[in-house]
């Protein structure tokens, strides 16, 4: 794999873990209702990627 290749792959990676982060805040601002209604835990949240 090129150089290039290698930036952009690492490029998508950081920003799909600060996409992950992201949404793990948001989730674990939400009550417990609302992640019932959506199918989520708090449990399911605190294991790993939502």
């Amino acid at each position: 794999m090129s150089i290039l290749g290698t930036m952009m792959k690492s490029v998508i990676a950081s920003r799909e873990r600060e996409a992950q982060r992201y949404v793990s805040r948001v989730l674990a601002n939400m009550d417990d209702v609302t992640l019932n209604s959506l199918g989520k835990s708090r449990d399911e949240l605190k294991k790993g990627p939502f």
